[in-house]
């Protein structure tokens, strides 16, 4: 009987560990997404220092849309092989295309020599572009390039070719593929209305022709040689004359009967870039003719009081959608140093204890002061200085009780390994001896990850040196999210984005 009891007693335990064990396994699965998420928070802290060198294009190139743009750089002193370059990743209409490496030697005499690194992108829209930095390996050492800016320009091959009306007082124009509703603008009856005809996006321009509406008097006052001017034109190796107007002439429009007035019909024969052959005039619109008025000595009024008149409307509806557009919209709040101090203690509540509402709070507060409106920091600049914006949706804080947990856990599963080494049950004794690794190297790596500082800052700028008398080079705005990289007296190196430089500890308020 005292055999059996001992026996009943010893299966009872061995019941109660294998609950325990899976108890267990459902806490660490738990867990495992918790360190997950603090893994991701580190990786995403990781501070890549750039080089010097920065990806130019090269000039002789045409910049358009859909055209493939070659950019290069130098780095002195190596060796190809050196270099690890990662492939670029398409983003925001920029399209990776090729990439080369090589080796250099300069033919000045100077004996330089080193790697080059040649990538080719093509790029969807019109506009300015700043491609990420390239991430590189340089003896298996992480490094980032820069590239420097590229302006873009439509494909002209892609353009259909188009008449522009421009008005001798430069305040409005017309185009003939846009489609005009109602009265363009409102003119008085015998008064003259100036304009040029110019053509776009033409390789030449076979033929052109017009006719003069009725009840008014069209005079043809300046030919121009078109054709000169787009043979000039295409020796260019601009990108931005390929877009250029070319002028046919100037003429002069006097309407002799009040109320709706067509304007005169020009007709074009042109070829285009590509080769196409197209025939193009100007859309149907009309002009309001009102009957002329007198001045008070019984002349009529002067010419120049046409213009005043002409666009009238045009002004005032524009100064309406302004106006509509002013009430419409809700611009951010200022930012001030209080708040600033208050986003960096709802930080520190939000890293003790994630679940309170201080991360709510926080929250709220960055959308309502409008540092929370897009997935990057923007980057601007004007003249020397690097102008940055705080829009920017920060990560949320590193949950501190992930190191206690797991520490706690690392112990545990510990325990329950040494018992049943000693009951010489090895394949439990494996099972947890897994677990205690994988809590334990969460534990090293939350603690590593949560000593990562951060704070936010007050308007100020970031210096190249911790010296008051130091170079400025970029103005950092309130409210921004920055991580400590280091700490030199009253001065600390922060990170904004892939901004880095010194500033001064007193407008900094550091997130605890």
């Amino acid at each position: 009987m005292e055999k059996q009891r001992i026996f009943t007693r010893k299966k009872s335990f061995g019941r109660l560990l294998n609950n325990i064990s899976v108890r267990l396994f459902i806490l660490l699965s738990l867990i495992l997404p918790c360190t997950l998420y603090a893994e991701t928070q580190a990786s995403r802290e990781v501070s890549i220092p750039f080089l010097d060198t920065v990806f130019t294009a090269e000039k002789n190139q045409q910049f358009y849309t859909s055209s493939e743009i070659l950019f290069t750089t130098k780095i002195p002193d190596l060796m190809p092989g050196e270099i690890e370059i990662s492939v670029p990743k398409d983003e925001h209409g920029i399209h990776f295309r090729t990439m080369r490496s090589s080796q250099y030697y300069e033919n000045d005499g100077s004996g330089g020599w080193g790697a080059k690194i040649e990538l080719c992108f093509t790029f969807a829209k019109a506009g300015k572009f700043t491609i990420p930095p390239l991430e590189v390996k340089i003896r298996r050492e992480n490094a980032q390039i820069k590239f420097a800016p590229v302006t873009i320009a439509l494909n002209p091959m892609d353009l259909q070719p188009r008449l522009v009306i421009d008005f001798s007082n430069g305040q409005k124009k017309i185009y003939s593929d846009q489609d005009y509703k109602g009265a363009i603008f409102s003119a008085k009856k015998g008064q003259a209305i100036s304009f040029s005809i110019g053509i776009q996006y033409v390789n030449q321009l076979n033929q052109f022709d017009w006719e003069s509406p009725e009840n008014a008097i069209l005079s043809h006052k300046k030919t121009y040689d078109t054709s000169e001017l787009i043979s000039q034109n295409q020796k260019s190796t601009n990108s931005a004359a390929k877009n250029s107007i070319f002028p046919i002439g100037e003429y002069e429009l006097t309407i002799l009967k009040a109320g709706r007035a067509s304007f005169p019909r020009f007709t074009a024969t042109v070829t285009a870039y590509n080769g196409s052959k197209f025939t193009i005039d100007l859309a149907d619109f009309w002009i309001d003719v009102q009957e002329s008025s007198l001045s008070s000595s019984g002349k009529k009024t002067d010419k120049n009081d046409y213009y005043s008149e002409s666009f009238k409307e045009s002004f005032e509806s524009q100064s309406l959608e302004n106006e509509l557009s002013t009430d419409g919209t809700n611009s951010p709040l200022e930012i001030t140093t209080q708040d600033c101090k208050t986003l960096a203690e709802l930080r520190s509540k939000e890293r003790k204890n994630p679940f309170s509402k201080a991360r709510k709070e926080r929250r709220e507060l960055e959308v309502q002061l409008g540092i929370a409106s897009t997935n990057s920091a923007t980057q601007s600049t004007s003249g020397s200085t690097n102008n940055l914006s705080a829009n920017t949706n920060a990560p949320d804080e590193f949950p501190a009780y992930l190191i206690p947990v797991s520490i706690f856990f690392a112990f545990i599963f510990c325990g329950i390994l040494i018992i049943f080494i000693r009951r010489k049950n090895f394949s439990l004794a494996i099972i947890f001896g897994i677990l205690v690794i994988c809590s334990a190297g969460a534990a090293i790596y939350t603690s590593s990850a949560s000593k990562i500082e951060h704070g936010i800052s007050t308007e100020c700028t970031l210096a190249s040196i911790p010296e008051p008398t130091a170079e400025a080079q970029t103005n950092l705005p309130a409210g921004s999210y920055v991580q400590i990289l280091e700490k030199s007296g009253d001065w600390c190196y922060v990170r904004f984005g892939a901004t880095v430089g010194w500033c001064q500890n007193e407008n900094i308020f550091f997130i605890k």
